[in-house]
């Protein structure tokens, strides 16, 4: 009987080590440093973006410079980017007053990106710059791994591109800093797998199994 109580307890402690254990996650980052000659803008860094693994996606956070906005003026775009590959992509996650354009677009005078967002509560101009993190998570359609490094730069070498308010003025500023890894095998969150959740089920089901042979 003590020996069913035991690997019954044993089978459940092991699941929920597995089902709790933390992914391993790297973090890059990249500056937003360049800004368009004559733009007024000042000098950047405008911004910091991160880009970390999420299970089979990549978690993007742009933090933006005190004083800097972003906006969505003329034909340039909130944010752009590019993959490697040019995958389909879902965006999910999105911070309230942004939406995802699948076909990307040109943020003069950086050049043509596949991916971006737009800044539907901007408005026009400089009406309701935004002046928050950016967040949002990307996976690919086909379920196939994302990773940050596979975040690549266009033909012109812009990792990324921003439209941003800053100084009194509006413009595409652009990122063309490689990746710099900042934080190596950090944890992320991560959901418990299948098998894990069946090997609960079993300790838990052998728990009862063990207490009713004791009763009887």
């Amino acid at each position: 009987m003590h020996r069913i109580f035991g690997l019954a307890a044993l089978a459940t402690t092991l699941a929920l080590a597995v089902a709790a254990a933390p992914a391993l996650a790297d973090t890059y980052q990249t500056p937003l440093t360049l800004t368009g000659s004559g733009s007024g803008q000042g000098s950047g860094p405008f911004g910091t973006i991160s880009l970390s693994n999420d299970g089979t996606g990549v978690d993007v956070s742009v933090a933006l410079a005190n004083n800097v906005g972003i906006v969505d003026t003329g034909s340039h775009q909130a944010l752009a980017w590019n993959v490697l590959g040019v995958p389909q992509l879902v965006v999910t996650n999105l911070t309230s007053g942004f939406s995802y354009n699948g076909s990307g677009g040109s943020n003069s005078p950086w050049g043509s990106f596949n991916y971006s967002l737009n800044c539907v509560s901007c408005g026009n101009g400089a009406t309701h710059p935004y002046y928050g993190t950016l967040n949002f998570t990307v996976n690919t359609v086909s379920g196939a791994t994302l990773t940050p490094t596979d975040f690549v730069a266009n033909g012109g070498g812009y990792l990324f591109s921003a439209d941003v308010y800053a100084n009194g003025k509006t413009g595409a500023v652009a990122s063309n800093t490689a990746l710099l890894l900042v934080n190596h095998g950090g944890p992320a969150p991560q959901v418990p797998e299948p098998a894990s959740l069946a090997l609960l089920g079993s300790g838990i089901a052998g728990l009862w199994l063990a207490r009713r042979r004791k009763r009887c």
